[in-house]
């Protein structure tokens, strides 16, 4: 877990929970950087 809050600005997302347009633009937004975005299960944060 330390890499990850190392890699600030991460951003955090459940799969199943994230409605599909905001992740198609959280992941568009992210393209350059695919090591910030971090898929986890709602339960873990």
């Amino acid at each position: 877990w330390e890499r990850v809050f190392d890699a600030l600005p991460f951003l955090a997302f459940d799969r199943d929970s994230v409605p599909f347009g905001l992740l198609y633009d959280a992941m568009n937004a992210y393209r350059a950087y695919p090591d910030l975005l971090i898929e986890a299960k709602a339960e873990v944060w």
